[in-house]
């Protein structure tokens, strides 16, 4: 008789068939799933009645949309351009589509003789070349004029 022979002689020693076994469960029970698709449904539809109230006001037939002519005043001005050369920080940040990055190695490669030596800055390519013709001028600083 071996020692794992010897569980029939404890007193708790309950016989295999006669223990009640856990039966095993898999996952949610079914009754929790259908109260969880319930509460998600009606929570569903609340927000839908909720959220496509009228809140009072009539519908009615769309009107066509009459498009004003500008003001004078509401006319935007073209920016004021600055020189590439001797603008600020905070003037060329002021720019659509400059980053910090641009900026800084912009303001690094100075001085700019001439438009084509801006395709070497970072994040300056043809087509933002082209753009920031608009925002920026080139002229001669004080720097480049004795240099032949």
């Amino acid at each position: 008789m071996g020692i794992n022979d010897r569980d029939y002689m404890r007193r708790d020693y309950i016989p295999k068939q006669a223990r009640k076994v856990p039966r095993p469960t898999k996952g949610m029970p079914y009754w929790r799933i259908m109260i969880l698709g319930l509460l998600l449904t009606a929570g569903g539809l609340v927000a839908v009645v909720w959220l496509g109230k009228d809140k009072g006001r009539t519908k009615s037939i769309a009107k066509p949309r009459v498009v004003e002519q500008p003001s004078k005043q509401q006319v935007q001005t073209p920016p004021q351009r600055l020189d590439v050369n001797s603008a600020t920080y905070e003037e060329l940040r002021s720019i659509p589509f400059m980053t910090d990055t641009t900026v800084n190695s912009l303001i690094k490669l100075r001085p700019f003789k001439e438009w084509e030596e801006l395709d070497q800055v970072y994040g300056i390519g043809p087509k933002r070349l082209e753009f920031l013709q608009d925002y920026l001028f080139l002229k001669e600083s004080p720097d480049t004029k004795g240099t032949p």
